[in-house]
């Protein structure tokens, strides 16, 4: 038998005591060597139970005083052990039980491949429309920007076709972005991602020092190489908002953060994600965002059309939610205009900036 590489996954937490058992139960239950994982959880100050559920799934639990995500991931890119490094949420439970396996003998066999995703979302049973809408699509300006679906059962299929797949197994599709290069993969990126660690820190040094190094891993290999992974049946089922109310909430402070702290977020969300995309017109996009939704007419035509794809009406609410975030961005852009500062935030609560 193969040596096996040394896994280790990092998540981010934050009083996350209702959905980190089942992420780090489904770990655990892999078909991975323990002596061969190392899972890494930087918590930012958690006032439920989430340290104590954390500990008892034998995760390693690091303080991350600055609580939000970017800088946990940043901590875990530096002090993590192994071979390779997963990037987990603690409202992602990977369904797969071969997950890591199937991650170390890709990079085993493959070794020009630096970066791997998984196949996309899916969404828990009996959890409600919100969560389903957002697995899909992530908010309404990533729609407009890919025109993707995130979801397990359309991710794959709809980057064979537009990107240039350059081998496919039962198991994995490995894509070429410099053979067929298109703007269609952030959404993809951020599902499940998983990398060589010491080929990163070998190439890039500069991101072990940088706040937003982790966010920028993809861009830089897809600069380097072109070349990266996708499984194809590696679901995450995902527990992302369980009300409305909680999911217009994470659109207003993701607004908030990438229009006063661009540099903080890297290309994360609405301000930063068309700077690294591969194609020019992508970068255009952000500025037609606005009219799109003003108009009425187009993004009503979009709601009505992913509904009929999706083969449920209640992808209607596409409409409203694009209005919101529009009607969002116009505030908190003017507001930025007149010189009025808003707090970071991280999980919902105003963060301090180092």
């Amino acid at each position: 038998m193969k040596q096996l590489p040394k896994i280790s996954i990092v998540i981010a937490s934050f009083n996350s005591e209702k959905v980190i058992a089942k992420c780090l139960k489904a770990l655990v239950k892999q078909n991975y060597p323990k002596e061969k994982m190392e899972i890494l959880v930087y918590d930012g100050g958690s006032k439920d139970r989430t340290i104590s559920v954390a500990e008892s799934y034998g995760a390693i639990v690091k303080d991350n005083p600055e609580t939000e995500p970017i800088a946990a991931k940043l901590k875990g890119y530096q002090e993590a052990s192994g071979d390779l490094l997963m990037y987990v949420d603690t409202d992602e439970v990977h369904l797969n039980s071969n997950a890591l396996m199937d991650r170390a003998e890709l990079f085993t066999e493959h070794k020009d491949i630096q970066m791997a995703f998984s196949s996309g979302y899916s969404n828990p049973k009996g959890y409600p429309f919100i969560n389903r809408y957002i697995n899909s699509f992530g908010d309404p300006f990533s729609f407009f920007i890919y025109r993707v679906s995130k979801e397990s059962s359309d991710s794959v299929v709809q980057l064979k076709q537009v990107l240039f797949s350059e081998l496919e197994t039962e198991d994995f599709v490995i894509f070429d972005l410099k053979k067929k290069p298109r703007n269609v993969l952030f959404e993809n990126a951020a599902i499940g991602s998983t990398i060589r660690l010491k080929w990163f820190k070998h190439n890039f040094p500069q991101l072990t020092e940088s706040r937003i190094g982790p966010v920028h891993m993809f861009y830089h290999m897809m600069k380097k190489t072109g070349r990266f992974s996708v499984f194809k049946n590696q679901p995450i089922e995902h527990y992302s908002a369980e009300t409305i109310s909680t999911y217009l909430n994470k659109i207003k402070w993701r607004i908030v953060n990438n229009i006063f702290y661009r540099e903080q977020m890297g290309v994360t969300g609405f301000s930063g994600r068309p700077i690294a995309t591969a194609t020019s017109l992508a970068k255009f996009m952000k500025y037609i965002f606005i009219p799109y939704n003003l108009t009425l007419f187009p993004v009503l035509i979009d709601s009505v059309l992913i509904s009929l794809k999706k083969k449920d009406a209640r992808f209607l609410i596409h409409f409203p939610l694009s209005l919101y975030t529009c009607l969002n961005i116009i505030i908190y852009t003017f507001l930025k205009i007149i010189g009025v500062k808003k707090p970071l935030y991280a999980y919902g609560i105003k963060q301090k900036i180092r």
